[in-house]
């Protein structure tokens, strides 16, 4: 029920700093190179999370927290997102770094599940800052207002929605199968294609009207061949020379043949072939260098590259570039119906141009010998072996294959009329896939709507009903409380400056007096004694010293900027 101010009848308004304690100074950056050699040699038994502000973002040999506590991400993270989460509960032992505030609610008045779905239907407006990249300060952070219901209502509410949750989910997990099933479908009806299953029942009933597809291949190859003649030819009459015999004729290479000793069986009517025996295969250009050079962008041709035909879904009409007539006088303009297949990156993404373009030599260009070369089959016939290429590429940081890898391709080659009707028929197959996966990605799109309204019928009491026997005055009398005894167990700071020593810890100055090479503040702080635990007592007694300690970056420059710079490799050492 809402009283007559808009607020819930029975709840009380509290600021997130009244009901949580605030753990930040605890936290402790470690960069990816220095975790990645703290857990070198190590079983996943003895490595614990590594949390940042939207999860897990790796693992470390040690840990700083232990128990149930409740994260928020401070940078980075998806605050105005309603889709994803910007609080999440953790467990058990545990490091966290500092993009992430840590927090434990205090239990007399609320709990951190409670609060983590607060947080998640929270309207950060006003609270986070920065253009480029979110940030939610501490201060900030501490101001956050929380609605705060009865213990036992809270208890409810969260009860509740994680009963809902757990059916939503249940259903998204059915639907993602659905949508996993899809894409096995989409590469059987890819295989059935090329394999000839798909046509069988259609072949059977038009055996007499088919070309035997070894004649075909034999056209094609002899049109291949008349072809490269009257270029030859052409290419005497530009240069004034008349040939004096048929000799130059020699000099033609055929292609390769297709290699059938090691491929698998295909119908009668069908034979192999290598793809260029079936038409033009050649690496796209892009010969100007530096290739980032201005000059040669910003004009009317398009240039396309191996993103765009990641994302073309088999016909490429969108880029993100063009070429300027100077671009375009250092490449080619590929025709439209073009098969474009990378090779570097993402190996053998394949699409067929929709349009004129361009693109440099990490794709390579397909083009049919003729009408008779169904350029589409070509296109579904590499999806089905685009594993197979992956596998010949190098396992280095940029992936690539050559030209020659291609061209030994074979390809199942069928009768123009079969071409025609595969075609057809995994089109309409593919088709109708994709109209499932549409409807599929609605329902899942739209279960995570439904979390969001779940969220807002919570928190504005609409959810459970108050339990209105129960005083919310009591809770504020229980912050009062959690707050005074926190107070009382925070460390206090030394009397005198440098001379703070506690039983079973060597005092920071004597340690690196000990040394003879400047050292890490956390082997300065092993070495002083103070456990995992101690990070903010290491950290007061260290800024009492500060006056005497140089700071060095880890090219040995003095760092001027007290505390120490996020992330970065400091080592410390007296100053002389």
């Amino acid at each position: 029920m809402t009283s007559k101010n808009g607020k819930q009848e029975g709840w009380i308004e509290v600021l997130l700093e009244d009901c949580v304690a605030i753990l930040d100074s605890k936290r402790i950056p470690v960069n990816a190179g220095e975790r990645a050699k703290r857990i070198k040699g190590k079983s996943r038994g003895e490595l614990y999370p590594y949390y940042g502000a939207t999860g897990e973002v790796g693992l470390i040999d040690d840990f700083i927290f232990e128990g149930e506590h409740l994260l928020i991400g401070e940078d980075g993270a998806p605050f105005f997102d309603k889709t994803k989460n910007v609080a999440f509960v953790v467990k058990e032992k545990f490091w966290v770094n500092n993009h992430a505030h840590i927090l434990k609610a205090f239990d007399s008045v609320t709990s951190n599940r409670y609060l983590s779905h607060y947080l998640n239907q929270f309207d950060y407006k006003g609270f986070v800052g920065g253009s480029t990249r979110l940030k939610l300060n501490q201060a900030s952070m501490k101001k956050i207002p929380v609605s705060l219901p009865s213990l036992s209502t809270q208890h409810a509410i969260v009860d509740k929605i994680e009963e809902l949750y757990s059916h939503i989910d249940a259903g998204v997990e059915g639907l993602k199968q659905a949508k996993a099933k899809l894409q096995q479908y989409r590469q059987s009806v890819l295989k059935d294609a090329v394999t000839g299953r798909l046509t069988e029942q259609w072949r059977e009933q038009n055996v007499d009207k088919l070309e035997p597809a070894s004649s075909l291949l034999n056209r094609v190859l002899d049109e291949r061949r008349v072809n490269w003649e009257a270029e030859q030819l052409k290419s005497f009459e530009e240069k004034g020379n008349t040939p004096k015999n048929d000799k130059w004729k020699e000099n033609y290479k055929e292609p390769p043949q297709a290699d059938v000793s090691s491929l698998p069986e295909i119908p009668d009517s069908w034979t192999w072939a290598t793809i260029t025996q079936l038409g033009e295969l050649n690496r796209g250009k892009s010969k100007h260098r530096p290739r980032n050079d201005p000059s040669l962008y910003g004009g009317d041709y398009p240039f396309v590259q191996t993103g765009d035909v990641r994302a073309a879904d088999g016909l490429l009409t969108n880029y993100k570039q063009t070429y300027s007539k100077k671009g375009l006088a250092q490449s080619r303009l590929w025709p439209k119906g073009t098969l474009c297949i990378t090779i570097a990156a993402n190996i053998a993404e394949t699409a067929i141009l929709g349009i004129d373009a361009c693109f440099p030599d990490s794709v390579v260009g397909f083009i049919p010998q003729n009408e008779n070369i169904s350029v589409e089959y070509i296109e579904f016939f590499f999806r089905t072996v685009r594993e197979d290429l992956d596998r010949y590429a190098p396992a280095t940081a940029q992936k690539n294959i050559n030209l020659a890898i291609l061209e030994t391709v074979s390809v199942p080659l069928m009768s123009v009329e079969e071409q025609r009707e595969l075609v057809l028929q995994v089109t309409e197959k593919l088709a109708s896939a994709s109209r499932a996966e549409t409807t599929i990605d609605g329902k899942i799109k739209h279960s995570v709507s439904l979390k969001s309204s779940i969220l807002a019928k919570a928190f504005s009491g609409e959810l459970v009903q108050h339990n209105s026997k129960e005083n919310t005055k009591d809770l504020l009398d229980q912050i009062k409380t959690e707050k005074e005894a926190l107070a009382e167990t925070k460390p206090k700071r030394s009397i005198k400056r440098g001379e703070k020593v506690t039983s079973g810890r060597k005092p920071l100055l004597t340690v690196l007096n000990e040394q003879s090479e400047p050292i890490k503040p956390d082997e300065l702080m092993q070495l002083a004694g103070f456990s995992s635990n101690e990070v903010e007592e290491f950290y007061i007694e260290l800024a009492e010293i500060s006056e005497k300690v140089a700071q060095l970056s880890p090219d040995e420059k003095l760092i001027k900027n007290w505390p120490y710079e996020k992330e970065s490799e400091i080592k410390l050492k007296l100053k002389d």
